[in-house]
C-alpha cells in the first residue's frame, strides 16, 4: 500500500518513533519506570509478640521501603510464630521457602556450627560490650554467612540477657536449679549448659510454653525478659530470677538468592532502612525495653534481682573448652569479644 502522508509528516513520524524508542532504551538502562511496574513481595516471619520491639521495628522498616520504593517493594511482617517457628523459620530462609526472618546465633549455629559462640554462657558483660564487640565481627560473621549459610544479613541487635521463670520455685543459686523441668530452646549450648546445672531441660516450641507452664507439663523457662512478659507467662508462673546467663541477640536475614535477584538500587534500601530501624533502633531500645520488661515482671512476680551468679559460673568451664574444642574457628570471635571493653 502507497502512505498518503506528506513527506514531511513522514518524517516528523518517523523521528518521533526513534525518540520513544530512545526514551525507553534509557528508562530501562536506568533501573526507571519499566522496572518499577514489577513489583516484589517479600515475607518476613518473627516469632515474638506483635507489640515486641522485633515487630513494630520490622513493621517500620516495612514502611520506609514501601515509601522509598513507591511500593513496589513490599514486606509483610507476620509476628507470633505465624509464619514459622524459630528453626523452622531460619532452615527456610536458607532454602529460599522464606524470605526474610528474625533468628538468633544460636540457632544458626544448627547450620554451621561456630557461629553458635554468641550463645556461649556468660560471653557478654553488658550491652555496650556485646554491641561495640559484635559491630567488630560483623564483616567477617557476615561473610561466613553468605559463603556457608546462603543468607544475607541485613540486622543485628542484643535481644536481651536470658532470666529464669518458674512455678512455686524460687532460683536463689544454681543448686536451686537441680531437677528443674525446663523449657530450653533446641540450641546445643542451651541443652549442655541446662544439663550442667544438672535441670531436666526439654526443648518445646516458644508458642507451646504459656500452655506447658500452665499445666505443669514444665515448672521453668528461660528467656530474655521482653519476650517472657510480652508472651504474658507471669500469668502461669510465681518467680522470676535475673540470672543473664545467656544474651540472646537478633539477627535478620534474608535468602541470599532471592537479595541478589533484587535491582541493585532495592539491595541499597534494604540495607539502609533495616540499619536504620533494626539494627541502631533495636539496639538502641534493647536494654531499656529489657529492664522495662524486668520491672513489669517484678511487679506481677516475686523476684530474685541477684541471685548467686558466681555458682552458675562454676560449672560453665567446660562447656567452653567443648565447644572451642569442636569449633576452632570461633577461638579468634570469642578472643574478640573478650578483648573488646
Amino acid at each position: 500500500m502507497v502512505s498518503i502522508i506528506p513527506r514531511r509528516r513522514r518524517r516528523r513520524v518517523r523521528w518521533a518513533g526513534v525518540a520513544a524508542c530512545l526514551l525507553c532504551a534509557f528508562a530501562l538502562a536506568a533501573g526507571g519506570p519499566a522496572r518499577a511496574q514489577t513489583k516484589v513481595t517479600l515475607h518476613l516471619g518473627n516469632i515474638l509478640a506483635p507489640d515486641h520491639p522485633s515487630t513494630t521495628t520490622a513493621e517500620d522498616f516495612a514502611r520506609a521501603v514501601a515509601a522509598r520504593t513507591n511500593g513496589q517493594l513490599e514486606i509483610k511482617v507476620y509476628p507470633a510464630g505465624q509464619l514459622a517457628g524459630l528453626r523452622e523459620g531460619t532452615e527456610g530462609v536458607r532454602l529460599g521457602t522464606i524470605d526474610m526472618f528474625w533468628t538468633e546465633s544460636g540457632t544458626l549455629g544448627g547450620l554451621v556450627p561456630s557461629l553458635a559462640f554468641v550463645s556461649l554462657p556468660f560471653l557478654f558483660s553488658d550491652y555496650d560490650q556485646a554491641i561495640r564487640a559484635m559491630d567488630k565481627l560483623r564483616p567477617d560473621l557476615d561473610r561466613v554467612m553468605r559463603e556457608r549459610v546462603g543468607v544475607e544479613t541485613l540486622s543485628w541487635s542484643p535481644l536481651g540477657f536470658r532470666v529464669v521463670v518458674t512455678r512455686n520455685r524460687a532460683i536463689k543459686s544454681a543448686s536451686d536449679m537441680r531437677g528443674l523441668k525446663i523449657r530450653i530452646p533446641e540450641i546445643p549450648l542451651y541443652v549442655e549448659t541446662f544439663r550442667a546445672l544438672r535441670t531436666n531441660a526439654i526443648p518445646l516450641a516458644w508458642g507451646e510454653v504459656y500452655t506447658a507452664l500452665q499445666t505443669g507439663v514444665i515448672e521453668g523457662v528461660e528467656g530474655p525478659t521482653g519476650a517472657i512478659e510480652t508472651s504474658k507467662f507471669y500469668e502461669v508462673a510465681t518467680d522470676v530470677s535475673r540470672t543473664n546467663h545467656i544474651l540472646t541477640d537478633f539477627v535478620l536475614v534474608m535468602n541470599k538468592r532471592k537479595f541478589d535477584a533484587l535491582p541493585k538500587e532495592y539491595q541499597a534500601i534494604l540495607r539502609e532502612e533495616a540499619g536504620r530501624h533494626t539494627t541502631t533502633r533495636m539496639q538502641s531500645i534493647a536494654r531499656s525495653f529489657d529492664d522495662a520488661s524486668y520491672d513489669k515482671l517484678k511487679t506481677r512476680m516475686k523476684s530474685i534481682d541477684t541471685p548467686d551468679i558466681a555458682s552458675f559460673r562454676e560449672g560453665m568451664k567446660p562447656i567452653w573448652d567443648a565447644f572451642l574444642g569442636k569449633n576452632a574457628e570461633a577461638r579468634a570471635w570469642v578472643e574478640s569479644v573478650a578483648n573488646t571493653k
